[in-house]
């Protein structure tokens, strides 16, 4: 099995107007057959300020994270996410909270095109899984669990593809004390058995 463990951590730095709420994305893949990177930090921007309100990335924003996911391009992978306790964001295990909303979708046509990604996740009680082909197949609507996980046998083909996770969301900034808020996110990411 191949395995990505993904870590996101929300800081929002003390003072009066809160400050570079970023969700950092920390990628480790031990396989050889499945590769996965990721472009960066999730970053909510600077200067927000108390009893702010909803803040967003949205999925087609400069600032989603893109997780990129090289491998067998006839195989399927199971991606899981384990979102933040009470789905917020604390400050020292305290009872200061910020809201957070984890959203998440996926690209598998190719091509890193937010315009052409499937959503799975899509707010705070969506499912927290899914599987889908590395390359999508034509036009087929044949569903990844419809036949074998990795067509034509194991995972090993000499033909790659790129698939694509892109991870975005929303914080609500109510009247909180400054300081320094965090969150984890788990991201998880096998071939499917």
């Amino acid at each position: 099995m191949k395995k990505l463990f993904a870590v996101i951590s929300v800081l929002i730095l003390p003072a009066w107007a809160l400050q570079a709420q970023t969700l950092a994305l920390n990628v480790q893949s031990s396989s050889q057959n499945l590769s996965v990177t990721t472009s960066g930090d999730l970053n909510f921007g600077n200067n927000l300020m108390n009893n702010q309100g909803p803040v967003s990335i949205p999925l087609n924003s400069p600032n989603t994270v893109v997780v990129s996911i090289t491998g067998d391009e006839r195989c399927a992978v199971d991606i899981s996410v384990t979102r933040p306790p009470g789905n917020a964001l604390s400050i020292n295990g305290s009872s200061d909270q910020i809201p957070f909303t984890l959203k998440a979708a996926y690209a598998n046509d190719g091509q890193d095109d937010t315009a052409q990604a499937n959503t799975f996740i899509d707010n705070n009680n969506s499912p927290s899984s899914t599987t889908f082909r590395i390359e999508q197949q034509g036009n087929s609507n044949k569903p990844p669990w419809a036949g074998p996980k990795c067509r034509g046998g194991s995972p090993g083909s000499d033909k790659l593809s790129t698939a694509y996770v892109y991870i975005y969301g929303d914080i609500t900034i109510g009247n909180i004390r400054a300081g320094t808020y965090t969150g984890n996110i788990n991201l998880n990411v096998q071939y499917a058995d």
